[in-house]
């Protein structure tokens, strides 16, 4: 499988020598960009990680010339938003975000190789490099995936309801209206009807537009431990903090799928569809969630562990670069077929909770 040499450095490619990956080349000169990060409101545990995180690789398999990302790899990995992403890497330019952002947003899914099980029965899986940026859909559905998975296996047998707090539409900046919506539910929790009939949960951040006004719309969804919560109580309150704003939704949750299945709709999603559609509200909303957390937990909640990765106790070897499976599949190659064929799969339960077509 080639030498034991380390991996070579993710390169960084200078303005005037773009990668030839880039899906909109060449970048800008790099830009500080960005504010302060923001933390969630007192009281809340942040689930999910800044968007810039420190690129990395769950494995590493010996250096080869089969080391250089192709775009078949790529593919693989980003196929099926392939567009999105595209608007996605060019409003991470516009809005001047680091260059070590978009690099490792570039990246994501390269370095790309099978591994297989050493025991039996023989499975499959592959590692490669993650931007685990908020705004690739790729490491968003393996995101909440693992999120639903963890909250699945530590939801305690509770009474939940999920609760949606939204905002009156306005025309004030988006940074503005998100401070004011934080600021808002910081405000609800210290009331006397949430404190006593909320014991701890997991609040959501969504940012939808209107396509009638154009304008934004941010709201959040929160998961529920509790007693019986009045929806007419909670609109009042919520009217008399706000001062304009009095649209509140309680919904009954009659078990810990229906509570997963809510999770996996908006713990990796930030934004709903049709902001993609527009370049200077994707750029918009790129700024002002620069640093944010969008996914939190709170009161008795705190102390769940959701955004582990378990592990699967399993012992893995490489055994080819992505890439060549890929080739080899497409040329006809029996073995490499069924290989490509289980690592497609997912888990009917996975599929009906993260909204994938159910296996064939």
């Amino acid at each position: 499988m080639g030498t034991t040499a380390p991996w070579p450095r993710i390169r960084t490619n200078a303005p005037d020598s773009p990668s030839p990956f880039m899906i909109d080349p060449p970048y800008p000169d790099p830009s500080a960009g960005g504010d302060a990060p923001r933390t969630a409101p007192p009281g809340l545990t942040s689930l999910d990680t800044l968007e810039t995180p420190v690129s990395g690789i769950v494995y590493s398999p010996p250096a080869t010339p089969d080391d250089i990302p192709t775009d078949a790899a790529l593919i693989f990995r980003h196929g099926f938003w392939r567009a999105r992403r595209a608007a996605t890497a060019a409003a991470l330019i516009e809005a001047k975000t680091p260059y070590s952002r978009q690099s490792r947003f570039e990246l994501c899914g390269s370095r790309a190789w099978v591994l297989k099980t050493v025991t039996a029965p023989t499975q499959y899986r592959i590692a490669c490099d993650h931007c685990r940026d908020r705004f690739c859909e790729a490491c968003q559905v393996e995101r909440r995936r693992t999120v639903c998975m963890n909250l699945r296996a530590q939801l305690p047998a509770v009474q939940l309801r999920f609760v949606t707090l939204t905002l009156k539409s306005r025309s004030a900046p988006l940074t503005d209206q998100i401070d004011q919506i934080w600021a808002y539910f910081k405000q609800l929790r210290k009331t006397e009807v949430w404190k006593s009939n909320v014991t701890g949960g997991l609040s959501f951040f969504e940012i939808t537009r209107n396509e009638t006004t154009q304008m934004f719309h941010p709201h959040v969804h929160v998961l529920v431990e509790g007693k019986y919560l009045p929806q007419k109580v909670l609109r009042t309150e919520w009217l008399k903090i706000t001062g304009d704003s009095y649209i509140v939704d309680v919904k009954f949750v009659r078990d810990p799928i229906a509570a997963a299945g809510y999770v996996a709709k908006y713990a990796g999603k930030a934004i709903a569809a049709n902001v993609w559609q527009n370049r200077s509200s994707l750029v918009e909303v790129i700024t002002a969630l620069a640093g944010r957390r969008t996914f939190n937990a709170f009161g008795s909640w705190r102390k769940l562990s959701l955004s582990r990765v378990a592990s699967d106790d399993l012992e893995w070897t490489p055994i080819a670069p992505l890439h060549r499976l890929i080739t080899l599949a497409a040329s006809g190659d029996v073995a490499a077929r069924q290989i490509m064929a289980q690592i497609r799969g997912v888990n009917l339960d996975e599929a009906i909770l993260l909204g994938l077509p159910p296996p064939k």
